[in-house]
């Protein structure tokens, strides 16, 4: 009887605890999946990279942007000078072999050497090469009508291109190849109230954010990236048994392989199907990925849980694509 009596307050403790959780968080206990998605290139054959400096681009006298900013509305009150800089090109390069070093450093899949290195000339050694292919610079002014008067405005729209070839050092054959195109663009109200000639805003730290993002672009088609998502559980209802509200306890703190033994056991001993829903998306989480799959299939099958289909097929092309990476990564050993 006291038993009993301990049993049922027990029940309740851990109900209540669940509902507070749930209400605390306002919606279902989310988990973090984490995979490996292929790079574009498989470098697999490539354990070591050599990154060439990126040569300054520098406009040719055709298409240097003009001194003055070109005045669309033909009435501004003001003169607009460009907001480009002679050192502009200069600066992008930098930031690209920078940015695209401080990249493939921090990966742990590859090694960035010099061509001081002994190994230098080794069959696992590729460099890359990149260029700017062309900064384009297209300012002007433009005006809008506000009742009876205009306000006038600057817009500065920039594109940058980069071309980068990956070339095997020891054959000195290109083993990939590939483009990189980012545009940006910025509109400025101007004063017009209080000066006659304004200085644009300067175009360089735009540039350089660009080539950031140009060089992450190259870098991820080179390394696989680790990549995650978050997917909701099943929580505990009315008709829950103790061991699922036990188990939705233990992923709410995080206690990952207490609570996947738990649902596991559930959906073996009670065939609960919302048990196993969440036993496998656990599983995924902490790596059991064969596991987690057959565990989906068998949920599928009972037919009891609308979603789990659609996790099924994401679990199924995830671990697909991280099969392939780790492919990349570690190569056919």
């Amino acid at each position: 009887m006291i038993g009993r009596k301990i049993r049922q307050i027990h029940v309740i403790l851990l109900t209540l605890l669940v509902t507070l959780l749930v209400i605390a968080t306002g919606c279902a206990t989310r988990i973090t999946l984490s995979s490996f998605v292929p790079a574009e290139h498989d470098m697999s054959a490539y354990r070591a990279i050599i990154i060439d400096p990126v040569a300054p681009y520098r406009f040719s006298l055709s298409n240097e942007p003009p001194r003055r900013v070109e005045d669309f509305s033909s009435m501004a009150p003001v003169q607009v000078y460009t907001g480009h800089q002679l050192s502009s090109g200069r600066s992008a390069a930098a930031t690209i072999t920078r940015s695209l070093t401080e990249m493939l450093v921090e990966s742990p899949f590859i090694s960035v050497i010099t061509l001081s290195d002994p190994d230098v000339h080794s069959s696992s050694v590729a460099r890359v090469q990149t260029r700017i292919d062309t900064i384009d610079v297209d300012e002007y002014i433009f005006a809008r009508k506000s009742g009876e008067a205009y306000t006038f405005h600057l817009r500065q729209r920039v594109g940058i291109t980069l071309s980068y070839h990956i070339i095997a050092v020891e054959s000195d054959s290109e083993v990939y190849r590939g483009s990189v195109r980012r545009i940006n663009e910025r509109t400025y109200d101007l004063d017009t109230d209080t000066s006659q000639v304004i200085f644009a805003p300067s175009l360089t730290p735009l540039l350089e954010e660009m080539a950031v993002d140009a060089a992450t672009i190259i870098a991820e088609r080179i390394v696989p990236q680790r990549v995650t998502t978050r997917v909701a559980l099943l929580k505990p209802d009315t008709d829950s048994h103790i061991q699922f509200e036990e188990a939705y306890v233990y992923a709410t703190e995080a206690k990952m392989r207490a609570a996947y033994d738990t649902f596991a056991l559930l959906w073996r001993e009670q065939q609960d199907p919302r048990a196993g829903y969440n036993a496998a998306l656990i599983a995924e989480s902490i790596g059991l990925r064969t596991t987690a799959l057959s565990l989906m299939e068998k949920v599928v099958e009972n037919g009891s849980v609308s979603r789990a289909q659609r996790q099924l097929e994401r679990m199924s092309q995830t671990a697909a694509r991280h099969e392939e990476a780790e492919l990349q990564i570690y190569g056919s050993q």
